[in-house]
């Protein structure tokens, strides 16, 4: 099973609970298991539509914040 595969099962059971709830000065953003999901499925079209083919390896470096999957 993989990490899509695995959200996938989270978005099917909890849609619009929480995945990642970012708190900064006060405020809390918020990301359901939904918008994640979404926000999977575009950065993959634009690594794919950037060259990128199944089986090539790929290094994300970034926070977990909501503004940076958004």
């Amino acid at each position: 099973m993989n990490l899509m595969e695995v959200l996938g099962e989270q978005v099917a059971r909890f849609p619009d609970r929480p995945a990642i709830i970012e708190t900064s000065g006060g405020t809390d953003r918020v990301m359901t298991f939904a918008g994640l999901e979404q926000s999977c499925a575009q950065a993959a079209v634009a690594l794919r539509e950037a060259g990128l083919k199944k089986g090539d390896h790929v290094l994300f470096l970034q926070g977990v914040l909501v503004r940076t999957l958004a």
